[in-house]
């Protein structure tokens, strides 16, 4: 069985800056590929999952306009423990957008790979031996 993860943000370059990572839609992008992963790595009954955050102006990033996530292989309406994982992983996500930027800055992720984390730089990556 095929597992896959999505994101999406609607993300406008900033003239002159191409490489800024304090944009929120670069943030966003970043923050919603890794929870995607992590949403399909950590609970078995899904087999896709699809997030998309989008701001807005004046809020802060922590506070998005809106959050949607599609998953498929599970029904999070009908298994309400589900979506409380889902919940869990979406709000820690947003909790750490200063650090999904730090990583972002350090190449620890990147957003022209998949999977984003580097292995070496990933927590789980030390458990391998």
């Amino acid at each position: 069985m095929r597992r896959e993860s999505r994101a999406g943000s609607l993300e406008v370059r900033v003239p002159g800056r191409p490489g800024a990572v304090s944009h929120v839609g670069k943030l966003y992008n970043l923050a919603t590929g890794l929870a995607a992963d992590r949403i399909v790595a950590s609970l078995p009954a899904v087999r896709t999952a699809e997030c998309r955050m989008i701001s807005r102006i004046g809020r802060p990033i922590a506070e998005p306009a809106l959050v949607e996530v599609r998953v498929h292989g599970a029904d999070p309406e009908r298994d309400p423990e589900l979506a409380r994982e889902i919940e869990r992983i979406l709000r820690e996500d947003r909790e750490h957008l200063p650090k999904h930027a730090a990583e972002l800055m350090s190449g620890d992720v990147q957003l022209d790979r998949w999977p984003l984390r580097n292995p070496i730089a990933s927590p789980d990556a030390s458990k391998t031996t």
